[in-house]
């Protein structure tokens, strides 16, 4: 049954994914060349500052509650999840306007990059439009609407990319890559959002303050454990950019950052548009009481065999790749990225799978070892700079990463067995 399953709706759901997201990544792929040419380290390590900023807030201001839009049997109960995640991201999103207008001044001191300033009061509106998105593209993905899906990665990625082509040309500097990144977020956002509202208008009026109760009593794991987790996994990413600002040069940040726009962005998107069919195939099998084990191994071994061969052909040319393509300034952020390749690779498949814990209900271990992932990375950083070193610093975050996900992946194989195992068993008490 699982193995029909695997060859017919999941993998042409995939599909549709993969054709989106294709074309979604190959925008920024393209325009890269043209990017490098028309902004400078020190523009791009700006614009990851307000990324990392933004990201720290957007994970939170859902309060996760998106990710159980999948999980209830019914569309009734669905839709009140999604009226609990847009309250929150509203309510998030005016706290976090109040604290900026009223510490932007110690933010920038903290940070100490006076470009920053001005830029930090449009948080909120970025914060607020990832909600919108993370919401609506949940509900998408629960409808198997994956057409949808893909087409809100294009209009984003294409919104941000002519954005930044055309304030380069116009030397906007930094404000260039910051407006395009904010029009990206929210052409997305408004997409998947009117795409939405004509399937979910009809359950809006019948959804009461007992169901939004109800729901957020039966899924506060998610706010509870997911969003601390979620929490520290984002500020551990970030903390090349967070941390190392205050002590090393800009362009030292933007050659970091380049090299993740580079190389992480498109994998990402490819890891994240899969784990979008997976997360949804897997509801589905745990609420019909099927195994979930063989469709994530599958998934899991198809990506190693897709990504193990260009991995180790880039790993090896990479700030060769760097210099010819990008020019002669952008060296230093090839090297960046060879160093970070096996991590990145790790991120590849370990994210596709990493819904696993909260969809099977392991939160709060999955917290504990986020805990731990979120020192390790924290120790790299604090280690490289006392040793004003801020290669040394990527490195030991790289090799903090690779260890930490390696067992992440034993770990959510392990626990998905176990769940197997209690559905035979429990199969076998009723017969």
């Amino acid at each position: 049954m699982i193995s029909k399953i695997l060859k017919s709706e999941f993998l042409k759901n995939v599909a549709t994914m993969m054709t989106g997201t294709a074309i979604a990544q190959a925008i920024p792929i393209l325009i890269s060349p043209i990017l490098s040419r028309l902004y400078t380290p020190e523009h791009f390590g700006v614009l990851a500052l307000f990324v990392s900023i933004s990201a720290v807030i957007s994970v939170m201001v859902t309060g996760r509650y998106e990710l159980a839009v999948m999980l209830p049997k019914e569309d009734k109960d669905a839709v009140a999840i999604i009226a609990l995640s847009l309250l929150s991201t509203i309510i998030i999103s005016g706290i976090s306007l109040v604290i900026l207008l009223f510490f932007s001044d110690d933010i920038t001191v903290f940070f100490d990059e006076p470009a920053i300033a001005n830029w930090l009061y449009f948080i909120p509106l970025v914060v607020l439009f990832a909600g919108i998105y993370q919401t609506f593209n949940y509900w998408s993905t629960r409808k198997k609407t994956f057409k949808i899906n893909a087409l809100s990665k294009i209009s984003q990625t294409s919104a941000a990319g002519s954005s930044n082509i055309l304030f380069g040309f116009l030397k906007f500097g930094e404000a260039g890559l910051i407006l395009g990144f904010i029009f990206g977020q929210i052409a997305a956002a408004l997409m998947l959002a009117f795409r939405a509202f004509s399937t979910i208008k009809q359950y809006f009026g019948k959804i009461t303050f007992k169901d939004l109760l109800s729901n957020g009593k039966t899924y506060r794991n998610f706010p509870l454990f997911n969003m601390p987790h979620a929490l520290l996994n984002t500020l551990s990413s970030n903390f090349p950019v967070l941390l190392l600002t205050r002590y090393f040069a800009i362009s030292y940040i933007g050659s970091y950052n380049f090299s993740i726009y580079v190389i992480l962005t498109p994998l990402t998107l490819i890891s994240y548009t899969t784990a979008q069919v997976l997360y949804q195939k897997i509801s589905s099998l745990s609420n019909a009481g099927d195994p979930v084990t063989p469709a994530i191994r599958k998934v899991v071994i198809q990506l190693v065999k897709i990504g193990l061969v260009p991995f180790l052909i880039v790993f090896a040319f990479t700030p060769w790749i760097f210099e010819i393509v990008f020019g002669s300034e952008w060296l230093d952020a090839g090297r960046y990225a060879q160093v970070l390749l096996p991590s990145f690779f790790m991120v590849f498949i370990v994210s596709t799978i990493s819904f696993v814990p909260a969809a099977l209900g392991h939160q709060r271990k999955a917290l504990i070892l986020e805990v731990i992932y979120f020192l390790l990375k924290l120790s790299a950083m604090i280690i490289g700079i006392y040793a004003e070193d801020f290669f040394l610093a990527i490195i030991l975050f790289s090799i903090a990463g690779i260890g930490m996900l390696t067992y992440n992946l034993f770990w959510i194989f392990r626990i998905a067995k176990h769940h197997d195992l209690r559905l035979n068993s429990s199969k076998s008490i009723h017969l």
